[in-house]
């Protein structure tokens, strides 16, 4: 099994900060495990804050023109290496118990008797 490990945004919320519109001051997003022998995929979601003074205006990216690496390094960089050790190891015992299921489903059938 080899597990590659990504961040799927869900939303950007913002507001107008010092006069600079749409500043993104939180994110909401999902840390998502993928095994990529079978494509079985989980996630858990993670929601992740800035803090509004420790937003650095003088290197803001306009709205419109954030991508998926910005943001997605703005996540990395607010977290501990630790802390995202420790949700892809949870990730990883998921991703393990569903690619096991999908090999091996449960089947669900009516009793016997009836």
């Amino acid at each position: 099994m080899t597990t590659t490990y990504s961040w799927e945004v869900n939303s950007l919320i913002n507001k107008t900060v010092s006069g600079n519109p749409k500043t993104v001051v939180q994110i909401s997003a999902f840390r998502v495990a993928t095994d990529s022998d079978s494509g079985v995929m989980v996630h858990s979601g993670e929601e992740i804050d800035f803090i509004e003074s420790e937003i650095n205006l003088s290197s803001l990216v306009p709205f419109n023109d954030l991508t998926e690496e910005t943001v997605t390094g703005w996540i990395e960089s607010s977290i501990s290496e630790e802390y995202l050790s420790e949700i892809d190891s949870i990730l990883q015992k998921l991703l393990t118990d569903a690619v096991e299921e999908a090999a091996n489903p449960k089947l669900v059938d009516a009793p016997p008797w009836s």
